[in-house]
């Protein structure tokens, strides 16, 4: 299993993201150590100064919590299942936007374009939670 280039800006946020997801997951140890390196971008110094752990600790931590969130992602998918989904329902809503502004176009009934209305602020709570 490959690991990530954490040179990466992309490859971070992948990581980031597979924290996001699967963290609770990982030791207490192995947590504090990825969400300081990947999400604060602390240096394995800085990580070792606060958490109390020599470096090495922090970079053995950092490298094991990685292998456990890849191969959770790799059987479960459920980071890549997420972003369909998300990329879907940005389509969707595109779409309702297009319709909507059709219909007050077209005068369309009221109650269509207030409907639509309601869908678009669904979807928009959705995108932006």
């Amino acid at each position: 299993m490959r690991t990530v280039d954490t040179s990466s800006g992309q490859d971070r946020a992948k990581m980031a993201l597979l924290l996001d997801c699967y963290g609770k997951i990982l030791t207490e140890k192995q947590y504090a150590a990825m969400d300081l390196y990947f999400q604060d971008d602390l240096t394995l110094s800085e990580i070792s100064e606060q958490t109390g752990i020599t470096r090495q600790g922090v970079w053995d931590n950092i490298k094991r919590g990685e292998k456990l969130l890849l191969n959770l992602e790799k059987n479960l998918n459920m980071v890549g299942k997420l972003s369909d989904i998300n990329d879907k329902i940005s389509f969707a809503y595109s779409s309702l936007t297009e319709i909507k502004d059709y219909a007050q176009r077209k005068f369309l009934p009221a109650e269509i374009i207030k409907d639509l209305e309601k869908i678009l602020a669904d979807f928009d709570s959705i995108l932006n939670d």
